[in-house]
């Protein structure tokens, strides 16, 4: 489960290293399990995985800018 706090960074595109790898977690799972449902859950899935991508991009980003 994500915290209410981290779900409000994910908006504001603001998180902490720990807040990342939480919200990498749950939209991951989220992704995964709306994905079975195909065509019904569809829209939400499509912004599941944009969200999922978009936090995949920031923590390339932050790996990156480490070396």
């Amino acid at each position: 489960m994500i915290s209410k706090e981290t779900l409000e960074c994910v908006e504001v595109g603001i998180l902490t290293d720990e807040q990342l790898d939480e919200a990498i977690k749950h939209y991951s799972e989220l992704e995964k399990n709306l994905q079975c449902h195909g065509a019904k859950y569809a829209l939400v899935w499509r912004d599941a995985f944009q969200t999922l991508n978009t936090l995949i991009g920031y923590k390339q980003s932050r790996k990156w800018k480490e070396n």
